[in-house]
C-alpha cells in the first residue's frame, strides 16, 4: 500500500493516479472535506489518524505538504508509527538547506528520497510529471513506482540538489513566460 500524506493538488493526484493503476492507496490529510472527497472519488480509504494505518502493509510514503516545517512534523509523526523500515518520498519543494537538514534527521532504516516534482497537478494525475531525485539508488520496486508516477526522473547526488534544480527550473520558466509576454506585447504594438 502507498500512504499519501497531503491530499492537495500534488499528493491527491499522485494518490489518484496510483489508485487508477489498481494499486492500494491510503490518503492522509487534516482537512475532513478533502479526505471525504478524495476517498469518494478514488474509492480508496483516507483519514487523519496514523494509528488507523496498517503499517505492515505500507510499501511507500509520499509526502506532499506545503512547508518545510510540515515535512519535519510528518517525519516526526512517521517515526512514532513505524515498526519497520520505510521508503519515503518527499515531493515538497524545499529550500536546499531545509532539505539537507530534514533528510539528515531521517532514521537510518528509512530509504528517504528528496523528490520534488514539476508538471503540476495534471502531471501528477497522469503520471507524466518530472521528478528531481536524491537519495539511495532506487531498488527495482522503487524504480517501477517512480516510472508509474512520472514521465522523467533526473537523479542527483545529494540532498538539497533536487530543490535547487526545481527552484532554478521555476525561475527559468518564469523568465521565459515574462519574455514571451513582452515579445507578444511588442508584436501587438507593431
Amino acid at each position: 500500500m502507498h500512504l499519501v500524506m497531503g491530499l492537495g493538488p500534488i499528493g491527491g493526484n499522485i494518490g489518484a493516479h496510483l489508485a487508477e493503476l489498481g494499486q492500494a492507496v491510503y490518503g492522509y490529510d487534516f482537512n475532513q472535506d478533502r479526505i471525504r472527497e478524495w476517498s469518494d472519488e478514488n474509492k480508496s480509504p483516507a483519514g487523519n489518524d496514523l494509528a488507523a494505518v496498517d503499517w505492515s502493509s505500507v510499501d511507500s510514503v509520499h509526502i506532499a505538504v506545503r512547508l518545510a516545517d510540515q515535512v519535519s512534523s510528518v517525519f516526526e509523526a512517521l517515526k512514532d508509527h513505524t515498526e519497520r523500515p520505510l521508503t519515503v518520498f518527499v515531493h515538497t519543494t524545499l529550500a536546499p538547506a531545509d532539505a539537507r537538514r530534514i533528510f539528515a534527521s531521517a532514521p537510518e532504516s528509512w530509504r528517504a528520497f528528496e523528490a520534488p516534482v514539476s508538471g503540476g497537478p495534471q502531471g501528477a494525475r497522469h503520471g507524466s510529471m518530472t521528478i528531481f531525485l536524491a537519495g539511495p539508488a532506487p531498488t527495482d520496486a522503487e524504480g517501477r513506482l517512480l516510472a508509474d508516477i512520472s514521465g522523467r526522473v533526473f537523479r542527483m547526488q545529494s540532498y538539497g540538489q533536487p530543490a535547487l534544480v526545481k527552484l532554478l527550473n521555476n525561475a527559468l520558466a518564469t523568465y521565459n513566460l515574462a519574455a514571451t509576454a513582452r515579445m507578444l506585447t511588442l508584436a501587438a504594438e507593431h
